[in-house]
Parts: structure tokens; sequence; C-alpha cells
């Protein structure tokens, strides 16, 4: 068929995503993403399907889908997307994502490296319908098809206080303002530091349920022992040391919304009863007979993948889909690099208005900004414009000579180094050693926090 000939779409709409079965069009024509516009009606966002194989190894036959989803990782971790046995695979050895370039493959700073054909690669486009490369010793193929998934994108830049200008964070806008005015459970899952806290605030503060309270539940930070009663209350003498009739947070919440942070952690004994909680609408405080009614909205958080932990026992899957009624997915900001700019300008007008933002953020900086890979997220951009604006080191060290700098690549990695090692530091010495703590406040897992340490050679007191 010529493919100068008009392209025709069919689409099967199936909630916000549709299929677009593309004809007259040969597929290496069109980009692995593209917007759509269409007239008065929203954006879409058009994403290639493609499915990773593995061909060689002994996870040979497992495959993974993309196209409703934009990224993936390989490792031979449980928590990664694509679960390999092999023993040269780091346990998050490479990340498959999808940006304005196509498919992009990048090494996650793996111990043997991942490789095209005899290229050993940091960060590569993938180009073609059919591209295999090696993670460690096993072979991969990435088979880009001929179908698209489209996603509806609002045509703001905002939500709230939230910010975001690229495609990806359009598209979270769009289902953020069709979940607004309902009453359903939202799931929003995201790495940490992406903002979900706020987003779920943002949700919140857009609802009929404004002028309710907006409770937040940290499922990782309540004492097993103690969950049952935080959550639903206890009467008086219920357990030893119950003095006085107790309020949950449940009930506190009732008039508006309670978020449950981290829900992936909240105890398997306990998702029964907060699963009655969802679908009866009351809770039973621990040493009480009867049932109170309670009137909340549900939003529930977490940085795993709860289809995953289902897969694996640790979450029932009754609870999962009463949760996941609308499921949100928060991408890192690695995904959306255009949106740094816009957020560091925000940041630092919020942090130091006294300041004009052109001043510190300048374009030197900004393009170093835009490769780093900001494993923590928004929340480290926020800390990394605080730190400039407080104490001027990176800015300092990225407006220095060309002479003393040398050149532009090696200025980056020195500036940033020197940012690691002295946020390291002085948040270890802050936390008194507790790496767990440490890593919980940068917004990191431990693993990643345990390799910033031993990069910089801070020893874990």
């Amino acid at each position: 068929m010529d493919a100068t000939r008009s392209e025709a779409a069919i689409h099967a709409r199936a909630g916000d995503t549709s299929l677009v079965y593309t004809r007259g069009v040969r597929r290496e024509s069109l980009p692995a993403t593209r917007v759509i516009a269409r007239g008065r009606e929203p954006e879409l966002l058009a994403v290639k399907r493609a499915r990773l194989h593995v061909l060689k190894g002994i996870s040979r036959g497992a495959a993974v889908e993309l196209g409703d989803r934009t990224s993936l990782t390989i490792g031979s971790s449980p928590d990664a997307d694509l679960t390999l046995d092999d023993d040269s695979v780091s346990k998050l050895h490479a990340e498959l994502r999808v940006d304005g370039d196509g498919y992009v493959l990048r090494d996650l700073g793996s111990t043997n490296g991942t490789r095209c054909g005899d290229v050993l690669v940091r960060e590569v486009v993938l180009r073609g319908s059919a591209v295999r490369f090696h993670v460690g010793e096993t072979l991969l193929e990435l088979r880009i098809g001929d179908t698209e998934v489209t996603h509806e994108l609002s045509p703001h830049t905002a939500f709230g206080p939230v910010l975001g200008t690229s495609p990806l964070m359009r598209r979270v806008f769009a289902q953020l303002e069709r979940a607004a005015g309902t009453a359903s459970t939202v799931l929003l899952e995201g790495p940490s530091g992406s903002g979900k806290e706020l987003i779920a605030n943002a949700l919140h503060e857009a609802s009929p349920r404004a002028t309710g309270p907006f409770v937040i539940v940290d499922c990782a930070a309540i004492p097993r022992e103690m969950a049952e009663s935080e959550l639903f209350g206890h009467t008086r003498g219920a357990f030893t040391g119950a003095i006085v009739d107790r309020v949950g947070l449940f009930e506190e919440a009732s008039g508006g919304t309670v978020l449950l942070d981290e829900i992936a952690e909240l105890p398997l004994d306990l998702q029964p009863k907060l699963l009655r909680v969802l679908e009866q609408r009351h809770i039973v405080p621990v040493g009480a007979t009867r049932p109170r009614d309670v009137d909340l909205r549900v939003i529930a958080a977490s940085h795993h993948d709860l289809s995953r932990a289902v897969e694996r026992g640790r979450f029932r899957e009754d609870l999962y889909f009463r949760l996941a009624v609308v499921k949100i997915v928060i991408p890192p900001l690695r995904e959306r690099r255009e949106d740094i700019p816009l957020l560091a300008r925000m940041f630092a007008e919020r942090l130091r208005p006294d300041v004009d933002p052109d001043h510190v953020l300048a374009p030197a900086l900004l393009a170093a900004m835009g490769r780093h890979d900001w494993p923590g997220n928004v929340r480290e951009l926020r800390n990394v414009i605080e730190r400039l604006l407080v104490v001027g080191e990176l800015a300092t060290s990225l407006r220095g000579s060309p002479a003393a700098l040398g050149t532009y690549a090696q200025a980056r990695r020195d500036a940033v180094d020197h940012f690691e090692r002295t946020y390291c530091d002085e948040l270890m010495r802050s936390c008194n050693g507790v790496v767990v703590e440490a890593a919980r406040r940068a917004g990191l897992s431990r693993q990643m926090w345990h390799r910033l340490l031993k990069k910089h050679g801070i020893v874990e007191r």
C-alpha cells in the first residue's frame, strides 16, 4: 500500500486508553511517541506498542509489554519489571523508556554492562522494528509493533500546585481532572520523591470534599502492634494502656479524604479490615462491638507496583482491585526532563522570593540539571535548589571561568560529585548514622543510598 496515502485510524476506546490501528503508513514513518492534535478536542499522546522478549538465557521466553506503560526496569531483583535469572545481571541492570526520540535503553550502573552488538552503551535510542541487546549474558529483543496506544492529554500545565508541561504529566493531569469530581478510590503509584502526597492533597482540594479534613496515614511508620488502633481507634480498656477511648485516623478523616501512604506496607492481617471499610464504609474500633459509619474518600499511594505485590502474595488481590478503581502512575523526573526548568524556577521563587531566579538558574546549570538522572526525583530537585540558594556551592562551581572549569562535562561531574559528597555526609550526620532514616529523608532506596555512600567513601557510622 502507498505510504503517501493519508492515515486512517480506527479507535477502540476503553477508559482513557484506545488502540490506533494505522493503515497506509509504514510503521517506520511513525515515531515511537507523538502528540496528536484534534482541533477543539483534547490532544492525545500516542505511544507505539512494543514487546520485550528474552531470546537467550535461563529466563528465555519471558516477555513484557510496553505501550500502556512508558518505562520498565530490567534486572535480577524481584522488584524489576522484567526479572532475569542470571548471575551476570545486576539487581537493577538497565531501564527501557519512551521519550520524544523513541525507545531509549539506559544502563543503570550495572556490573557487567549493557551491550548493543559489541558496543558497551550507557544510553542509546533503539531504532528499527526489532532490536537486540545484551544485559549481562542475557540476550533480549525489543519488537515494536504497528499499533499505538493513545492517552488523552490535559490542556493545562498544572493541577493545583503540581506543575508540568511534558506530555506524561499532562496525561496525569487529565486523569486527575476526571477523578476530582468523583468519589472513586484512587491509587497513585510512582517512585519516592515524585510528589504523590502533593498530588493527593491537590486531588482533595479539587474535590467536593475540599472543606473536609485531609488525613495522611503513613502505613510504613505505624508500629505493627498499634496499626489497628491507629487506623480504627479503640475503646477504654480494650488493651493494656488503653485508659481512654481513642478516635482512629479513619474516623478523623470522615467528611474528607484519607491518604494511605505506602499502602504496600500495610500488614496482611489488617488488609481484610481495610477492604471492609472500602466496601461497607464503617469501622469497628478495637474493643468495640458496634460499627461506626465513616464518610470518606480513600486515596492510596505506593512506590511499589502493587500488581506485582499481588503476584508474590504480599498484597490481597481483592483489596488491590478495590483500591485501583482509578490508577494513576506518576512518572519519575528523568522521564520528563522538559519539566526541570519550570520546576527549578518554581522552587527558587518559593524558597527565595527576594532573589531573581535568572541570577541563580544559569543556562549552564539548567543544562547540567537536564542531564542528571534525579534518583530522588522532584524532592531531590527541590533540595538541590534550596542548597543553591542557601549555600551556592553548585552554582559557584558552574560559574567559574572556562579555564578553571575545564570541559563542560568535567565541570558538571565535579559539581555533582561535590554536591553528592557534601549532601550525603551532612545527612548521615543529621541522622546519627542511621542509614534507613537517611535514605528515607533523601527519598532514595536503601540500595541507592548505600551506593552513594560507597561511591564517596563515606563510612557508615
